[in-house]
């Protein structure tokens, strides 16, 4: 990876972003080829205060980020 300056390679990354982020936070059961994960700050999804910060959609092969 560029900005690794190759201190992790490209597998490792991928890892890091998806195996990884779901042991983080203890998210299981999930079948990968149609769930959209969602990050939240400031909260959860049932929490008011929360907001939305960013969205991986694997349907729509996109990133948001807001």
């Amino acid at each position: 990876m560029l900005e690794s300056n190759a201190r992790i390679s490209e597998r490792q990354a991928y890892a890091l972003v998806t195996k990884d982020l779901e042991r983080l936070l203890g998210v299981r059961g999930v079948n990968e080829e149609s769930a959209d994960l969602v990050a939240f700050d400031g909260g959860g999804i049932f929490d008011f205060s929360s907001k939305v910060v960013g969205v991986i959609s694997t349907r729509r092969g996109s990133v948001e980020l807001f």
